[in-house]
């Protein structure tokens, strides 16, 4: 690594945004990641949906990271088809993962712990805005 500053001068800009949104489910939600059933019954930190959007034009991805424990195709599918149709980065350009948080609700169905389908139902959407409002913040780098 170089004592200094890199020199960029001549170097592209990059364009880059970055947002988040809270996805906390309200208390009382059953949570994952333990074999005996727990439920909320307050909020240490909130659980968030943080995106960043990089890029131009057909070369834009995005990348959005959730305090969740896991990540299933039945959120990541819906979430992927709202960014593409709200921003037009392509689903196949968009990543959406989860941190692995044990103190999280459960996402997937027909566990011994119970999903909060009402929540649940708004996810995608969640997930979504936190990539759009990203896309809507992207700005150049500054060489």
């Amino acid at each position: 690594m170089p004592d200094g500053p890199i020199n960029t001068e001549g170097l592209p800009a990059i364009r880059a945004g970055s947002a988040r949104v809270e996805i906390t489910p309200p208390l009382g939600t059953a949570l994952a990641g333990y074999f005996s059933p727990r439920v909320s019954e307050g909020v240490i930190s909130e659980l968030m949906a943080k995106a960043v959007v990089v890029g131009e034009g057909e070369g834009r991805v995005a990348i959005v990271a959730c305090d969740l424990i896991t990540m299933t195709a039945e959120v990541s599918g819906p979430a992927r088809e709202k960014i593409e149709r709200e921003t037009g980065i392509r689903g196949n350009r968009v990543l959406i993962c989860s941190t692995h948080t044990h103190t999280g609700p459960e996402l997937r169905p027909n566990r011994p712990i119970k999903r909060n389908e009402e929540w649940f139902a708004t996810l995608p959407g969640l997930i979504a805005d936190a990539a759009i409002a990203a896309a809507g913040k992207q700005r150049a780098s500054a060489n």
